[in-house]
């Protein structure tokens, strides 16, 4: 978790692409803090993959945080 939490915050591009390497881990606890990480990104590549990830997800958790990212997404762009 704190893993994801620092690369969240380097914000290049390998660290982007491990956090969206981690939204497809089995575990769901991982999967919803990969989705906060990448809202808190807000980039279009980090939307595009939440919005991706959305469409087959199972854990009601997960999707909420998915939703919530997408939100801050949003709301960070106007």
């Amino acid at each position: 978790m704190a893993a994801l939490e620092a690369l969240s915050r380097i914000r290049d591009e390998d660290g982007v692409n491990s956090i969206a390497a981690m939204i497809d881990n089995a575990e769901p606890r991982i999967r919803t803090e990969a989705a906060k990480a990448l809202g808190s990104l807000g980039t279009e590549y980090a939307k595009t993959y939440l919005q991706h990830r959305m469409a087959s997800e199972r854990d009601e958790t997960v999707k909420k945080a998915i939703m919530d990212a997408l939100h801050v997404i949003s709301s960070n762009k106007k």
